[in-house]
């Protein structure tokens, strides 16, 4: 595997697993039983002690609610995994600065005088145009 795969790979590896990471906290708010309340049971049973109209106003609330808490993980997952990515394509991009590429001359290019530093291990391999 070379390195840019590599790069690759780990990228789509911590896209998948922050979007795994993040529905299974939105899973726990939801369905389990938590000191913050945030559980669908817990806003049930809260909603008992209400006024009728304020009971109907909750329980009418309640699929928004999941709606927002599920969708929310979701574009809060999907914005740290573009953070990440964007951290390996910003080190892929240094290392192909480092690089030497080759190129294809055409015609123009061809009559370019070219000038090879090899008196330091630093500049070697670079090529300068003047």
């Amino acid at each position: 595997m070379s390195l840019l795969t590599k790069k690759n790979f780990i990228t789509r590896f911590f896209s998948v697993a922050i979007f795994l990471l993040f529905s299974g906290i939105a899973y726990c708010l939801l369905l389990k039983t938590n000191h913050l309340h945030t559980s669908i049971a817990d806003i049930i049973g809260s909603s008992h002690h209400l006024a009728l109209n304020r009971h109907i106003l909750v329980l009418c609330m309640l699929p928004i609610y999941i709606a927002i808490v599920i969708f929310g993980m979701a574009v809060l997952s999907i914005y740290l995994s573009s953070k990440i990515e964007s951290y390996f394509i910003n080190s892929r991009s240094d290392l192909k600065k480092n690089r030497i590429r080759t190129t294809r001359l055409t015609g123009c290019e061809k009559n370019a005088l070219f000038y090879v530093r090899k008196s330091t291990k630093e500049s070697r391999g670079q090529i300068l145009i003047l």
